[in-house]
Order: C-alpha cells, then structure tokens, then sequence
C-alpha cells in the first residue's frame, strides 16, 4: 500500500471556525486509516487563557467513517489552531477559530474534575512506588472511565541531586497511559501526574528507585567474591569456573534472581540443605584456583561461616524453626529491602578499589542490618511480627557478620579511614574485568 501523503489528509469540522466556551468545539479527519492518523496526526492551539488540548478518539470511526476529535476552550476570542501530519501542514491549517461566551469558572470546573478524577482514574503496577534504577520501569495510568474535558495527561519527574530519569508517555489510545521511565541512579524521585494542572489520585508519587537485585548480587561477587583482578592468573582459573561459582554462590546465598526465595516449608528447607554442601564445594573451588591475598582471604572466611551456619539452621531443630518462621517475612520485604544496599555497596565497591585500602567501614555494615530490619517493621506490617524481624537479624549477623568483621578489622576506633577513599576507578581495565568476569561492563560506569 502506497504510503499516505499529507496533501491526502482532510481536517475540517465546526470546531475550525469556532464555537462556545464551555463546550466542546469538534474537528473531523479523514484521508487515512486509523493507525495511520493515530501515529501521524499532531496538533497545536494558540489563544488567550488556558491553553486546551486536542483530544481525540482513535478507538472507532464516527457515522461519517472519520476520525473524531475536539477542544473544550475556557475563555473567548480568537484562536490558532495548527494541525500537522507526519510533521507537515494539512491543507488549510492554521485555522483561525472565534470562540464566543463568558470565561468559564476554572477552580469551578476543576473542583467537579478532582471529585471525577478520584472516582474514576486509577495506576497501575509497581513502577509508581518502586522502580530499578538504569533499567526502563513502567505503569499505567487508566483514566477510562474519565472524558476529560480540558488539558491532557502532563508528567514530570524530578530525582536525586545530579539524578534525572529519562521520561516517555505512551498514549494508548483507549483512555489508559503507560509511563515509563528509567532513573539515572539510585535514590528518591517525585513524579507529578496531572490531568488539566489537577493531580491525579496519589500524586505527587514518591518513587524509590533501586538496583535489581541481580545487580546487587553481581556487585557484590564482583567485589569479593570474583572481584576485579589485578595480576596474573592460574591456568586453572577458567571462564567456566567463574560461572559455575557465580551461579553457585547465587543459589548458596538466596540472591540474584528474585525466584530464588528463602525456604518456607519443610521441603524446600530440606532441598536447599541437600544441595548447599555441593553448592559451597563449587565456590571453594574457584575461591582455590581464582583468588589470592585479600579477596581469598574475605571469599575463605565467607564460605567457612556459611557452611557452619548453613549446618546450624538445617540440622538444628531450633535453629531450623527459626529460619522457616522468618522466611515468609524474608521473602515479603525482600524488594524493599534490597534498596538497602545503595549505600553499603557503594562503601564496599570504593574500598575494594582504593589502593592499600580494602576494608570498609564497619559501620556501613550495621547501617545496613538496620535499614533492612526497619524495612520489616515499615513494609512487613500484617507479614512480619517482631520476633521474625529479630530471627532475620539474627540469620543476617550469623551469615555475614564474620566476613564483615575481618573486612572492617583495619580501622581504629577513632578514625575511619574510608572517609578518605577516592571515587571508583573508571579506567578501562575495570570495565573489561566487569565485562570479563560477570557479562555485567556496564555495572562500573564511565
């Protein structure tokens, strides 16, 4: 089919030459098919007042076989309207429209919009609460059940100092947006959805954006476990046993993929205790053949206090019953809780990488455990009772505490030195071990 040309295109209807305030003033288009109007088709109005928008329905033909539109003007006099396709001038436009009538009461008219707005337009999915950073998040915002008589969907998102996130809105066409949108970093973001400068129901939004927790887990293998090397390496040490290790460790310390969940029932208890052993063996091996000094030493200490607590909660009963009773509560504040690392992996990734400064601050691990155990007692409210936050605790120390200890050990009590750490290298030797080791070059960026 030979593409439509804009000299094909008809716009025309009463709503060209004028009409009343108040009311809504209707454009007809013809020339093409549907689709093709609904991607081709812009407009623009000019005039005294609140500038209104073009809204039109793509959802069916009217009577005539044309594409319905209009305007709702609020004040009267003389308006431009522009109409383009594909980015020309249809024939005709501008169009010059008299609207006659009185100015139309706005805080009136929009009083009556905000008790509809409340009623009838509706979000959803998570992405208005909690979106990842550096990946594109979306929801929907329906307003279906809404005509809206003046001013279209506005969005704007403002972010962290120095953050911004990149923003596009989909118009579907059938009365429902889709946002999306994809923040420059981690951190808090305010988002204003308004409809005819009116918020929408629960805006402005307070959106957390964080890292996906398959990039935490890298971040933090690439930091102690893989780590970025420097130096010659073992034949042994191959590209196949770093991704056997990497997808062990994953499994071992329930990260990485959001499936991997802690054990809630007896059997899946009992699946992860048959399997763990194998699963720490995987991770000693590459910690034997791939690592050495300090990163050996941490991975060593790590897979020690692992397998003994591992041990402790399969085959203790009481420690056992401790592990199945918080699990439910683990699992349900999982998402928010991982947004807890920002800071903590941002302390561990500047120390790893300082030169004769491996060790972080100790207090960047127990500022961690407190903002996960607070995400319990905020996010877990009706799944987390007080005693399975204090189990949750308690399983975070045995796992990690050792580790934390030894990483931290460097520092006086008096000074910490990793106030003094420099920013994250950015050299080329960093992303090509990122890119190496884990498939992840852009976790470091430029």
């Amino acid at each position: 089919m030979a593409e439509v040309d804009v000299t094909q295109i008809n716009v025309f209807g009463p709503g060209l030459k004028g009409g009343d305030t108040g009311k809504k003033c209707k454009i007809y288009v013809s020339g093409a098919p549907i689709h093709e109007l609904e991607e081709g088709i812009s407009y623009s109005i000019s005039g005294p007042g609140v500038k209104p928008d073009v809204i039109t329905d793509y959802n069916a033909l009217n009577d005539d076989g044309n594409v319905e539109a209009y305007y709702f003007p609020l004040t009267p006099g003389e308006y431009k309207i522009t109409a383009r396709y594909k980015g020309r001038q249809v024939s005709g436009s501008p169009f010059t429209a008299k609207v006659n009538g009185d100015v139309v009461n706005v805080e009136k008219l929009l009083s009556n919009l905000r008790i509809s707005l409340d009623k009838k337009v509706t979000v959803h999915g998570r992405a208005f609460e909690l979106g990842k950073a550096y990946s594109m998040n979306e929801f929907i915002v329906d307003c279906s059940g809404l005509r809206i008589p003046i001013g279209g969907l506005k969005v704007n998102v403002k972010g962290p100092e120095r953050s911004s996130a990149q923003l596009n809105i989909k118009d579907n066409k059938n009365g429902t947006y889709k946002i999306c949108y994809k923040p420059t970093s981690p951190g808090m973001y305010s988002m204003n959805i308004k409809i005819a400068d009116t918020h929408i129901p629960g805006s402005p939004f307070e959106i957390r954006s964080r890292l996906i927790m398959s990039v935490y887990f890298a971040t933090i293998v690439s930091c102690i476990l893989v780590g970025v090397t420097y130096g010659a390496q073992s034949p042994d040490c191959t590209d196949e046993r770093r991704q056997s290790a990497y997808m062990c460790a994953e499994k071992l310390f329930f990260a990485g993929n959001n499936s991997r969940l802690l054990p809630e029932t007896e059997a899946q208890l009992q699946a992860h205790c048959s399997e763990s052993n194998e699963l720490m063996k995987c991770v000693k091996d590459f910690t034997d053949k791939c690592r050495h000094g300090l990163h050996k030493s941490i991975a060593t200490i790590m897979i020690s206090t692992v397998r003994f607590n591992t041990r402790n909660y399969c085959f203790r009963p009481q420690k056992r019953a401790e592990l199945l009773s918080m699990a439910s509560c683990g699992n349900a504040i999982r998402t928010e809780s991982t947004a807890c690392m920002d800071p903590f992996l941002w302390s561990l990734g500047r120390a790893n990488h300082a030169v004769k400064r491996y060790k972080v601050p100790h207090g960047a691990y127990y500022e961690l455990k407190t903002c996960i155990l607070k995400s319990g007692e905020t996010y877990g409210k009706g799944m987390c009772s007080h005693r399975q936050i204090d189990y949750f605790g308690r399983y975070m120390q045995a796992m990690a505490g050792n580790t934390m200890n030894f990483m931290c050990g460097d520092y006086d009590e008096d000074s910490d030195r990793c106030a003094q750490l420099p920013p994250l290298p950015t050299g080329p030797h960093i992303q090509k071990a990122a890119s190496l080791f884990l498939g992840f070059g852009k976790l470091i960026r430029n």
